[in-house]
C-alpha cells in the first residue's frame, strides 16, 4: 500500500475498528528505526507499569480476570503485520506503544520474580494486517506525536523524521511536517536533517532505500533478479577517522577519544540480535512451546541496554580525562545524554 494511497487519517480510522488481540510479547518486533523516542520516559514507564499493576491485581488471582482487566486499563498497542520479502511468513512491526510495552514487560517481570500465575506474557494489540515497512515508519511517527504518553521532545521529532527520510522516497518537507505533527520542529528545521542526510550518503540515492533494519535494499529489483540474503557486517578494525565522527551534540570528537566513539562493535551486536529478533517469527516460537517468552523479553531489554551504552558525547565535567560523572570512561552514555 503506497501513501499516495490511502491517508494517514483513514488508516487510523480503520486501526480504531480492529478487535483487541492477544498477542505474545514476544512476537512483537520491536525497531529504533520505527520508534521515533529517543529516550522513554522512566517516570511515564513506571506510571504506566503502576495502572497495570493495579489492574491486574483487581482480578483477585483468577489470571483470566487479570488480563481482561490489564487489557481495558489503557488503550491497546498497535501493530502492523508486513509481509517478510521472499518468504510466506510476515512480521509483527510494532508501531505504537513501545512505553506501555516496556510497562508491560516489567510487570511481567515482577509477576514472574515474585511466582504469580499468569498464563503467559501478554499485550493487548490491534493487528493491521497486509502493510509495509514504510507505512510502519509513517504510522509510528504520527500515532506517538499525538495520541499517547508524554509530548515528543525536538530530538524526538527529529528521530522520526530521519526515520521517514530513510524509509520513505519523495515525500516533500510539508508531508513529512503533517506526518510528524509536532511544534517540536519546524519545517527549516526537517529541511537542515534531510540536506545532511543527503550528504551523509544515509538517505536513499536513486533506486536504493534504507530498510527497516538499516539494510541497504532494492525499491524496485530487477525481474527476475533475486536479492541474496544479508547478514549483520563485522565490526571493522580499522581505526576510524576522528574528522568523521560526531557527537550527539553535533561536536566533533577528540581525535584521542575516536576509537571509543568509533568502535562498532556494540553496533554490530545490536544488528545481530536485531536479526535473530526478526528471524523468530510467531510460527517458529509457537512451534517450540519450551522457549520461555521471557527470553524474548529479555532479549530486547539486551537491545535497548546496549544501545543507552552507546558514546554520545565527551564528559563535559572532565573533558574525556574520566572523573566520577562518567564513571572513568570520558564520555556520557546515551542513556544519560538528555
Amino acid at each position: 500500500m503506497e501513501i499516495s494511497e490511502i491517508s494517514i487519517n483513514e488508516v487510523k480510522s480503520k486501526i480504531s475498528l480492529l478487535p483487541i488481540k492477544k498477542v505474545e510479547i514476544g512476537s512483537l518486533h520491536r525497531s529504533r528505526d520505527v520508534q521515533p523516542r529517543v529516550h522513554p520516559s522512566e517516570k511515564t514507564i513506571a506510571e504506566y507499569q503502576g495502572i497495570y499493576q493495579e489492574a491486574w491485581e483487581s482480578g483477585n488471582g483468577d489470571p483470566q480476570k487479570c488480563w481482561e482487566k490489564l487489557r481495558d486499563a489503557m488503550d491497546p498497542l498497535v501493530a502492523f503485520e508486513v509481509p517478510s520479502q521472499g518468504s510466506n511468513g510476515s512480521t509483527l512491526f510494532l508501531t505504537s506503544g513501545f512505553t506501555r510495552l516496556k510497562a508491560l514487560e516489567r510487570l511481567y517481570n515482577d509477576l514472574e520474580n515474585r511466582k504469580v500465575a499468569t498464563l503467559g506474557s501478554f499485550a493487548p494489540v490491534r493487528v493491521l494486517q497486509g502493510m509495509s515497512e514504510t507505512w510502519a515508519v509513517i504510522y509510528a511517527s504520527s500515532a506517538n506525536s499525538e495520541f499517547f504518553g508524554e509530548r515528543m521532545t525536538a530530538a524526538d521529532a527529529a528521530n522520526a523524521v530521519k526515520n521517514i527520510l530513510r524509509i520513505s522516497k519523495g515525500l516533500s518537507i510539508n508531508a513529512i511536517h503533517a506526518i510528524v505533527g509536532t511544534k517540536a520542529i519546524s519545517r527549516a528545521t526537517i529541511g537542515r536533517i534531510k540536506k545532511g542526510l543527503e550528504e551523509s550518503g544515509q538517505v536513499e540515492i536513486g533506486d536504493t532505500v534504507i530498510s527497516i533494519n538499516g539494510t541497504p535494499a532494492k525499491r524496485k529489483p530487477s525481474p527476475g533478479k533475486q536479492e541474496p540474503p544479508t547478514k549483520p557486517e563485522a565490526p571493522s578494525t580499522l581505526a576510524p577517522l576522528a574528522e568523521n565522527l560526531k557527537q550527539a551534540n553535533g561536536k566533533p570528537v577528540p581525535k584521542d577519544m575516536a576509537d571509543i566513539f568509533g568502535d562498532e562493535t556494540i553496533q554490530w551486536a545490536i544488528r545481530s540480535f536485531e536479526e535473530i529478533s526478526v528471524a523468530m517469527s510467531p510460527s517458529v516460537v509457537r512451534a517450540h512451546r519450551h522457549v520461555r517468552p521471557v527470553v524474548f523479553l529479555r532479549l530486547g531489554e539486551l537491545v535497548d541496554e546496549l544501545r543507552g551504552s552507546l558514546p554520545a558525547i565527551v564528559c563535559p565535567t572532565c573533558r574525556g580525562q574520566g572523573c566520577e560523572t562518567c564513571d572513568s570512561s570520558g564520555h556520557i552514555p546515551h542513556r544519560d545524554f538528555i
